[in-house]
């Protein structure tokens, strides 16, 4: 009779076991709506209401550029159970429609919330812009203008050119308006002061800023009959050469035609000749031809060395002591073990500075940053000592 009872008891202890496994339920959720969209990042979410019985043990939001994702696609990882949870969809490619679901899984399987659309921003950057060589020169007047290569993802609403008797003129100065959106203009200069230096940029507007192209200079002077035509290379742009801090570029001279005179001579009056290492930033180089009636015309370019090489950060460990008055310092070259650069650098540590707090082992990290904005870092660690 008690082996009877003993039965019948695990049977109702084994019976209501699996009733209550059978109302279990998968999760109830929603995805929340997607914010702080950027070109390559955006934010979202999801909220549980309820787990359905059984604990929530992994909770997010999965995305792809079809419709319906699943945790197969691209997902993040937000902790468990139930409530709110906010999400961050990094990754993604820029002017892209993706599909975007909250999902919550429990024992009973994986359920997905409802499904939220959105579309990454264009990641809007400055036009592209050239300036044009100096023609048509006059006592008071001359020509010039630019080409816009690319709008940059946002529409050029001015563009023209900007001069000035002093560099890298802005639209601060004098200017003309030659239109919106891309492709080549011309303008004229006016109101110009003979045997004056004058410097022109061209330049275009978008949502991001004003871009300007390379400075071309000129000087307004008085002709005897008609001056010679002189034309210039193309501006030149490069990347540094590995290891060094420029570039060898190689150009050809200019050349110059008069009416009366023929093909001059063109002499490089300014810049390193054909054949060196320009530096990083740019350099202006400026021929100049002089016909029989001894008009002298001048023509210059840009050479625009780039600097995309990061410095390499080495770092060692360091033991400090404590003061008498509990703290103490590092400096840069207390972490750093010998980085380098291309370019000259400047280094920089946080934390810097430690008290009692501190004493035992501290990760710091080194920053290394070129003249060019290229960064690199390392970590090493502090050891406080109080002796």
């Amino acid at each position: 009779m008690k082996i009877l009872a003993l039965i019948l008891f695990t049977f109702l202890i084994i019976s209501t076991s699996c009733d209550k496994d059978d109302n279990d339920t998968i999760p109830t959720l929603s995805s929340l709506e997607i914010t702080d969209i950027t070109p390559s990042t955006a934010t979202s979410g999801g909220n549980i209401t309820n787990d359905g019985g059984s604990n929530v043990t992994a909770r997010g939001v999965c995305w792809s550029t079809s419709s319906n994702p699943t945790t197969s696609n691209s997902h993040t990882s937000n902790g468990t159970g139930t409530g709110g949870f906010t999400s961050l969809l990094t990754g993604l490619t820029e002017d892209t429609t993706y599909y975007v679901r909250a999902y919550a899984t429990n024992s009973e399987g994986a359920v997905y919330g409802n499904e939220e659309i959105f579309k990454t921003e264009i990641n809007v950057t400055l036009p592209t812009v050239s300036t044009n060589s100096i023609t048509n020169i006059t006592q008071t007047t001359a020509t010039s203008g630019g080409n816009i290569t690319s709008d940059g993802g946002s529409n050029v609403t001015a563009r023209g050119v900007c001069w000035t008797t002093s560099q890298n003129p802005t639209t601060s100065d004098n200017t003309t308006n030659n239109g919106i959106g891309i492709g080549g203009f011309t303008s004229l200069l006016t109101g110009l002061t003979e045997d004056t230096t004058y410097y022109v940029r061209a330049y275009a507007v978008n949502s991001e800023g004003t871009a300007y192209g390379f400075q071309k200079q000129f000087i307004p002077s008085y002709w005897v009959g008609s001056p010679p035509a002189i034309s210039c290379p193309l501006d030149v742009t490069s990347n540094s050469e590995p290891g060094v801090c420029g570039a060898v570029i190689n150009f050809a001279d200019a050349s110059a035609i008069d009416t009366e005179d023929g093909a001059l001579t063109t002499t490089q009056t300014m810049g390193p000749v054909s054949g060196s290492v320009f530096p990083i930033g740019n350099t202006i180089i400026i021929f100049s031809a002089t016909d029989s009636d001894e008009n002298t015309v001048t023509c210059n370019f840009t050479v625009a060395i780039n600097d995309l090489e990061p410095p390499i950060a080495m770092c060692q460990d360091f033991t400090i002591e404590l003061d008498a008055s509990g703290m103490a310092n590092i400096i840069p070259t207390d972490i750093d073990a010998g980085s380098t650069d291309n370019c000259t650098f400047t280094m920089s540590v946080i934390p810097n500075s430690f008290s009692y707090a501190d004493v035992g082992e501290n990760i710091v990290t080194l920053t290394v940053t070129d003249v060019s904005g290229n960064t690199a870092t390392c970590v090493a660690t502090v050891t406080v000592e109080d002796n």
